[in-house]
């Protein structure tokens, strides 16, 4: 089974102009890249085909009707949290 890297996080109830969420990676590099964007009732993202020997960085932002970002909450995952390996 290829590692992958189960996001999780939680909305904040009371901002109603919440349209989705984008989350980014960094690359080796320290390159930001956007991974994904899910809809706002989504507070799940997989990143998969994880190299077991990395910590990866991650950002998620949640971005209003008029595609503006807030402040990005970000997370390390190191190898020893890697899933399906």
């Amino acid at each position: 089974r290829d590692p992958f890297i189960l996001l999780t996080w939680k909305g904040n109830r009371l901002n109603l102009n919440i349209q989705k969420y984008r989350i980014y990676w960094y690359d080796e590099q320290g390159r930001r890249q956007v991974l994904t964007e899910v809809k706002a009732s989504i507070f799940n993202c997989t990143f998969k085909n994880a190299k077991k020997d990395i910590a990866y960085r991650f950002a998620i932002a949640a971005v209003d009707g008029k595609n503006r970002e807030g402040e990005a909450a970000y997370t390390t995952v190191g190898k020893s949290l890697l899933g399906g390996v």
